[in-house]
This record gives C-alpha cells, structure tokens and sequence, in this order.
C-alpha cells in the first residue's frame, strides 16, 4: 500500500478515534486500576494486591465495574492528549475549545504537597517492591504531561503554558533524588527513592532541554545535557538500551519494548531544541533506530519484549509509528517502517467503533479500549500525519 493510501487510511482512524475519546469525555479504565477498588484498595497485604492488578491487566474479562472501579481521567493520557491536540490544530485536523479544556483540566490536577508542579497516576501502584499511593508525582508522567504544556504553549503562546512547564523542571532538579558519575546524572523514577531507570531519566532530560530552548537558563541545559549522558553512556554496541540499572551493583536489568523509542524520542527532542555540535547525539539515533528496526517484523507487528512477539501491545505499536514518523531522514527506511507498523496496526487492533484494542494474542484478542491506550494511538496518529509540516 502507498503512503498516500495509508495517510487516507490514517485521518479516517483519527476522526473516528477523536469521536470515541470525546464521546468518552477522556475517561476510561487503565490495565493498572485495579486498587482503585473499594473492595480491593483496601487490602491489607501486599501479594494480593499486587495478585489483583496483575489478574486486572492482564485479564480480556473486565470486572471492573463489577469491583466498583469508576472510569476516570489519567494525568498522563492527558498530558499525551494534550500534545496531540496541540499538534493536530496546528494541521487544521482539530479546533482550540478542546485544547483548552484539556489544559485547564492538567492545571487543576497537580499533584498536591509538592512545591512545584507535577503529576502522577490516578491510582494506586503495586509492584514486586512498593505500594505508591494514588497521585504520587513521578518523572515520566510529568515529563509528558511537561511536553504537552511545550506543544500548547509553541502553538497558543500562551505564559501560563511555559511558566507551569518551568515549575515541572524545578519538581525534576529539586523534588528527585539524582545519581551522580562522573559521565552524567540520573534523576530517580519518583522523589520516594533512589533508582535508576534509563528511558525515564531522558524523559526528564528532554522537558528540561526543551524549557530551556524557550528561557535560556544555562542550569536546565547543563543539567539536560548531564542526565543525556549518563543514558548515553550506557548506550550497547548493538544500538539497545537496557530498562535499568540496580542502584546497589549496577547490575542491568533488560527490557526491550517501546521503552527504547522513548529514548530515541527524548534524544531528538534533545537535539532539536539544543542543537549540540557534538555528532554523538546523531550517532546514537542512528544506531538506536537500526536497533529499533529490528523489534518489528517485516510485516508491521511488533516484539511484546524482544525476542517475544505474542501478545502484539498496542502501546508498542504505537510508539513505533511515533519514533519511526519522527526519525525520517535520520534513520534509512524510517518512513516505510512508519507506514508499515500503521498498516497492521489498522488492520489488527482497530475496532468498528473507533477505538483501538489493547492487545492481540495468539489465539485471542484483548479487546478492552484502555484510555492510556486510545492517547498513545492517537499521539502516533499525530504525529504520522503532522510530522513535517511547516506550521509556519
């Protein structure tokens, strides 16, 4: 199929996407809700809830309703929703009252007791290690959310936009504790502890080199460049990055998914808004997205973690549309990739009524339409269609 055809193929999607994630009012469930519960949230010991959000992530079944979790507005779906209906005006695809209820709706759901503003999930968090409590700020959210306020305010010229962006680099400097080498800095994932996750850590890097392409202060781009390092140093030979490093013996734990196209992301955002002469930055792309290139299969799907196809993740589907409409000329074959993951994405997960299903097994299909999901698509949708236009 031409790229033409697959652009065509590509608004049709986004119109019927807007319709269900409006109709929706942005609200939905997420695959990590589950302790959002009345009947759940209130469990005293860690292995059943982290039992029950694992059952509710992975699960095609959805009890949700049943278990009394109530759909609601994701800070990071929002902040993604934002930055695509940023960048989806400025093509003329969509109008500003929508924009503007989404960027009031971010102002008023910070996090509270923080100095400075960020955000967090809207709900409790259990894993292996720790249970965080709903809200709690971390860099990820924040620094989406972050780039969101950038794009709203590049396209409004709206102060307020930059001046909230500006207190988000202030939670990432001042709020997070940071590791420390001699090759650069890691900033930890939340301000609760010290860890050191490599995709985060750029994601942070990224908002505060885009502040400072608009403000100029030397400490954003000083400290921008410092955390780039430190995940550019642990960059392999192959082109990969590893998830994270354990903050006791360094040890690195992998993890190949759509982790690696944040990176590649967060280091164009790097370079585009600080220009650097040094040709490491490049360098790295190019090399990241060779590597990237090979997550994929020839036909479009997507590794689940590679070398494990099944279940093919929308989310991974997705980000490999981003990267690969945003790489272009940096990386041969980006554009073919780009239409060719879309081609089965359309193909694969799009439901009838416009929205995109979770994920596809081997012999099922996961067809629940998470909302963080639905903005990911979306976010992919625009910047398939939007990346390279002159707004000017």
């Amino acid at each position: 199929m031409t790229a033409k055809k697959e652009k065509r193929r590509a608004e049709q999607s986004l119109e019927l996407l807007l319709r269900h994630v409006e109709a929706q009012g942005f609200t939905g469930y997420d695959p990590m809700d589950a302790l959002n519960s009345p009947h759940i949230g209130g469990l005293k010991a860690k292995w059943p809830r982290l039992a029950a959000t694992l059952f509710f992530r992975y699960s095609p079944l959805d009890l949700r309703k049943a278990f009394g979790v109530e759909k609601e507005p994701n800070p990071k779906a929002m902040g993604i929703f934002l930055s695509s209906y940023s960048r989806l005006h400025r093509a003329g695809y969509t109008g500003q009252d929508t924009m503007k209820k989404l960027y009031r709706w971010l102002l008023e759901h910070r996090s509270q007791g923080y100095d400075s503003s960020c955000w967090g999930y809207n709900y409790p968090w259990q894993d292996r290690n720790r249970l965080l409590p709903a809200w709690t700020p971390n860099i990820v959210v924040t620094a989406y959310v972050g780039q969101g306020l950038l794009d709203y305010y590049e396209m409004t010229k709206k102060k307020e936009a930059l001046e909230v962006a500006r207190s988000a680099c202030d939670f990432i400097l001042e709020a997070l504790p940071r590791t420390e080498k001699r090759y650069g800095v890691c900033f930890s994932y939340t301000p609760v502890e010290r860890d050191m996750v490599l995709n985060a850590n750029v994601l942070g890097s990224s908002l505060l080199a885009r502040v400072y392409s608009h403000t100029g202060e030397e400490k954003l781009l000083e400290m921008a460049t410092r955390s780039m390092d430190f995940t550019m140093h642990h960059q392999r030979s192959s082109g990969r990055w590893d998830y994270s490093l354990d903050p006791v013996t360094g040890r690195a734990r992998a993890q190949t998914d759509w982790h690696q196209g944040f990176i590649l992301d967060s280091l164009m955002w790097y370079v585009e808004a600080v220009k650097p002469e040094d040709k490491k930055y490049s360098r790295a792309i190019r090399r990241g997205g060779e590597f990237y290139k090979r997550q994929f299969t020839p036909d479009g799907r997507a590794y689940m973690r590679h070398p494990q196809l099944w279940p093919v993740d929308l989310h991974n589907q997705a980000q490999g549309i981003t990267t690969f409409s945003r790489l272009g000329d940096r990386v041969e074959g980006s554009g073919e990739y780009a239409d060719r993951i879309l081609g089965w994405t359309l193909n694969n997960l799009l439901a009838p009524r416009g929205y995109f299903y979770y994920q596809k097994h081997k012999w099922f299909m996961n067809r629940l339409p998470y909302i963080r999901w639905q903005a990911w698509m979306l976010y992919a949708l625009s910047w398939y269609l939007c990346e390279g236009e002159d707004f000017s």
